[in-house]
């Protein structure tokens, strides 16, 4: 059976419509690609950091990413080959969204200004992580050493993957 050819241009203008939105194409401005991190449940936190570079903040072997999305954070994790101190490294980066206004209220007996970097960014006191709002997220970035050898040069290697991530969404 064939459609009227009104209906067939109907759904061929539906297709193309749904399309664009799901390449995230902006018709109005040509074929650029719109950043996807305008919502974080569109970027995959995998994406953001490559096994190689969880690998050399590590300074070891690492595994594939493991994507997680608990339902508030969006995570990926590479877990280091190789044992130390009480188990084994790993790198975690999460994405969840969070205006400016709310980012920039971060307690000040948990958190502090990260220094030293053009990120926007604050170091979590208790445990070495940063976090870093950009374009309307929050980005979590984790390195557990598992010793302290390791935790002298987590904030470092931490900020070296944000710059990096930032670069991505």
């Amino acid at each position: 059976m064939r459609l009227p050819s009104q209906t067939n241009s109907l759904i061929v203008t539906s297709i193309v419509g749904l399309l664009l939105v799901a390449l995230n194409l902006n018709p109005m401005a040509g074929y650029s690609v719109a950043n996807a991190a305008a919502n974080p449940d569109s970027v995959n936190p995998c994406k953001l950091v490559t096994a190689a570079e969880a690998q050399s903040a590590l300074g070891m072997p690492v595994s594939a990413g493991v994507f997680m999305d608990d339902n508030i954070f969006r995570h990926c994790t590479f877990t280091g080959t190789t044992e130390t101190g009480s188990g084994k490294p790993y790198v975690t980066i999460s994405l969840i969204s969070k205006d400016k206004a709310t980012f920039d209220k971060m307690n000040s007996t948990d958190f502090e200004r990260a220094t030293g970097t053009t990120l926007d960014a604050f170091f979590y006191r208790a445990s070495p992580w940063v976090t870093v709002w950009h374009n309307g997220n929050e980005l979590q970035i984790q390195i557990s050493f598992n010793n302290d050898a390791g935790k002298a040069r987590a904030k470092t290697e931490e900020l070296k993957l944000a710059d990096i991530a930032v670069t991505r969404f």
